[in-house]
């Protein structure tokens, strides 16, 4: 009678997991719930049916899992990985870790005799502790000991990837059940996974080409070096007069006269030497500096596409094909 009561106390707890589990199932519980939190209890109610179906029915104490080194955002990762394990496998919770209830039995927990002795105080068939390890990269390696009273003692660690604690706590639930006599559950709606980094289309980019010199620019490129080049002569020219002048014989009035002309006509070819020196040089670089900035302004060049069209012949007709670039 006492394991009947005993029993039917439990009727109400298994029915929430069935009821919450079959809601999943045909969709009517997470359609009016958006939250992530809704979304891992409806997965976690899943889960606790596959292996509450498929586990080895004996009574179970799991013991907190111990974690260091963990981040902020998971916390809380050590208590929700112990309670979705206990849930799973149909267990209960215990006060203290693993190392605490030994100590109280002054035993070693590494002794199967120990964990023996830790079962019978807490009225357990089944013993399951661990511990929890952070590792660079986001990667959690979470280490379980399973101890049946008999005795029988597997261990097993899980790598995990998850990005938050409920996560986490989904994924050891479904890694673990070989290891308690089930199978490894499929999530039936489940969180979405994190959708990755969206991809901008890649469109391909027209042609470009360097700008083209206008008629102006070649004009006072090629002008002023013509220009330029004329006050050179006209200068060495000058140059050639005063060697002149300063050979000339200066004994005559005659010869005096022809000095005086040469000297005139020096003076007068360096002057324009140095007009056209000075003004072919700015020409010119006021050219090249044109040509440079409309080499730079580059432009897209759109191709066109082919034109064909018949042309008659004598004889008969020819198809010709011109393609504008």
């Amino acid at each position: 009678m006492i394991s009947g009561v005993s029993e039917i106390a439990r009727l109400p707890a298994a029915v929430g997991v069935v009821r919450d589990a079959a809601r999943c199932l045909d969709g009517t519980l997470v359609p009016r719930v958006r939250t992530r939190v809704a979304m891992f209890s409806c997965t976690l109610a899943v889960l606790v049916l596959s292996h509450s179906a498929a586990a080895d029915s004996k009574k179970a104490q799991v013991f907190p899992l111990p974690a260091s080194g963990l981040p902020d955002k998971l916390s809380t990762a050590p208590v929700k990985l112990t309670k979705a394990l206990a849930a799973a496998i149909g267990g209960q919770v215990a006060s203290v870790p693993i190392e605490d209830a030994a100590g109280l039995l002054e035993c070693d927990p590494e002794s199967s005799t120990c964990l023996a002795a830790v079962a019978k105080s807490v009225n357990a068939e089944r013993l399951v502790f661990g511990s929890i390890t952070y590792h660079v990269g986001g990667k959690l390696k979470v280490t379980l000991t399973r101890f049946d009273v008999g005795p029988d003692r597997q261990q097993q660690t899980f790598e995990l990837s998850g990005g938050t604690a409920d996560m986490l706590a989904t994924e050891l639930v479904k890694a673990s059940a070989p290891l308690f006599g089930g199978e490894e559950a499929v999530v039936i709606n489940g969180p979405d996974p994190t959708p990755g980094p969206e991809v901008p289309p890649t469109t391909e980019q027209p042609p470009m080409v360097p700008g083209k010199l206008t008629t102006g620019t070649w004009a006072m490129v090629g002008g002023g070096a013509v220009i330029a080049a004329a006050g050179v002569v006209m200068l060495v020219s000058a140059q050639s007069i005063k060697r002149d002048v300063q050979n000339a014989p200066t004994g005559t009035l005659a010869e005096i006269q022809r000095l005086r002309a040469l000297e005139d006509k020096g003076a007068q070819r360096t002057l324009i030497g140095n007009v056209l020196l000075i003004g072919g040089g700015v020409a010119l670089a006021a050219g090249v500096v044109r040509a440079v900035i409309q080499r730079k302004s580059a432009t897209t060049v759109t191709p066109e596409a082919p034109i064909v069209q018949p042309v008659p012949i004598e004889g008969g007709a020819m198809i010709m094909l011109t393609v504008i670039r």
